[in-house]
């Protein structure tokens, strides 16, 4: 009988330390979390060929990876992507962590035509008040007498930024569908105008 007490007693105390073992342990890491177990989450998240890929090259990497198209411009080093039918300009310099992305040209408009170009610039001030992540601005090709539209967008980009290709489908994304903001907003004037001269 006293054996058995005895053997219960030290099993006890074995249960009691083993669970105050494993509070202690949970605490310590809650306070300190190991930096390295996170960086492996996030590049978990990412395919291999990803790591320690400087910006262009990730770039290319992961532009054709959600299906696009990828050519270099030789003079300056640009980015010529093809997606979803759109062409976009981007850059991502070697000592940077940010791309910038260019749509150019995807719409115009005749730059004589004063009431369109009156439209167009209260379009793009109303879109810019509501984009998320990019911006819409217009130049002047005085040459061939048009007013371009163009859509911009700058955003961090690196092998760390867990799932790439979800993050960079995101801003291509963004600016298509800048493009319909755009459209929309250009209607919504023109009927605005065309009910006020008919009250007129």
């Amino acid at each position: 009988m006293e054996i058995m007490l005895t053997i219960i007693l030290i099993l006890q105390v074995v249960i009691l330390f083993h669970l105050q073992y494993d509070r202690i342990v949970g605490i310590l890491r809650r306070k300190f979390p190991d930096k390295t177990a996170n960086a492996q989450k996030v590049n978990a998240k990412n395919p291999v060929k990803y790591r320690n890929l400087a910006n262009k090259p990730l770039l290319k990497v992961v532009v054709e990876d959600i299906g696009g198209k990828v050519e270099e411009e030789k003079e300056d080093g640009r980015l010529v992507v093809e997606y979803h039918g759109e062409h976009f300009l981007m850059d991502a310099p070697q000592d940077s962590n940010f791309v910038v992305m260019f749509d150019t040209w995807w719409h115009d408009i005749d730059l004589t035509n004063l009431e369109q170009f009156s439209v167009m610039r209260e379009a793009i001030n109303t879109v810019n008040t509501s984009s998320h992540s990019a911006s819409i601005m217009y130049s002047v090709d005085e040459g061939e007498g048009r007013v371009g539209v163009h859509c911009k967008s700058v955003f961090p980009f690196n092998s760390q930024i867990p799932a790439l290709k979800s993050y960079l489908q995101y801003y291509f994304s963004d600016v298509l569908a800048l493009h319909q903001t755009y459209y929309r907003a250009t209607e919504e004037i023109r009927q605005r105008q065309t009910e006020s001269k008919e009250k007129v």
